[in-house]
């Protein structure tokens, strides 16, 4: 079994037969049976910016895996990694990757399903904002990172789909797809009143298989299938 919550942002929740895992749930509403669960819970976060992390998870009372930027110092139940980490926790394989804003990525091998969580990890070109050279930099920084990545499966990929970004935003997510292949995309870091359809017709036209969760509200959930 494997379910996939978004709760708000770049917030997910995602729960297997053993455990409950919390993705950068810095805003929103968690159900109370995730919290009432006798499950092991993890709770990881990517960085310190607020639409990803919120000191008040650590009310929780919960193991968490955060990266080094995370003001956390003073709390006795969290692990601290960086890029090119590898952790196995409680059934749980944890390999860490660098980031092309501040933090880092999770791939989490739950046993029941590899979780990719990008954090803040894309192609930030923005295009309609800065000069040519600025954005092909940026591009190659997305794509070291990429190729880092590439070899590893993934299952279900939650990764930034920022509108803001112009006509063009989905170049980061569309590559992503196309090189690393996951079963399941969750869209994430994006503007719930603005469309994902047409971004939704060119994943399909690279991947007709591929399973899209593109939430258009808080607390939408989805059961998992990798059969």
């Amino acid at each position: 079994m494997l379910t996939c919550e978004y709760i708000a942002h770049s917030g997910f929740i995602f729960e297997t037969s053993k455990h409950i895992l919390f993705f950068d749930v810095a805003s929103g509403t968690i159900p109370s049976h995730y919290l009432n669960s006798e499950k092991e819970k993890t709770i990881f976060i990517s960085h310190h910016h607020c639409n990803h992390f919120n000191s008040n998870i650590v009310s929780l009372n919960q193991r968490i895996i955060a990266s080094l930027d995370v003001p956390l110092r003073a709390y006795s139940n969290i692990f601290f990694v960086k890029a090119q980490d590898s952790i196995i926790t409680h059934d749980l394989s944890i390999k860490v990757f660098n980031s092309t804003d501040i933090g880092v990525c999770f791939l989490v091998n739950t046993q029941e399903g590899i979780i990719f969580h990008a954090g803040d990890f894309n192609y930030w070109h923005w295009n309609q904002e800065v000069s040519h050279e600025e954005s092909e930099l940026a591009y190659l920084q997305f794509r070291s990172i990429l190729e880092d990545i590439i070899g590893h499966q993934v299952d279900v990929a939650c990764f930034p789909c920022d509108q803001r970004m112009g006509h063009d935003f989905d170049l980061g997510p569309l590559e992503f797809i196309t090189t690393i292949k996951p079963k399941v995309f969750c869209a994430m870091h994006h503007q719930h009143q603005q469309s994902l359809e047409p971004f939704a017709k060119k994943a399909f036209g690279i991947d007709a298989s591929i399973q899209l969760f593109l939430p258009t509200d808080y607390n939408q959930k989805i059961e998992i299938s990798l059969e």
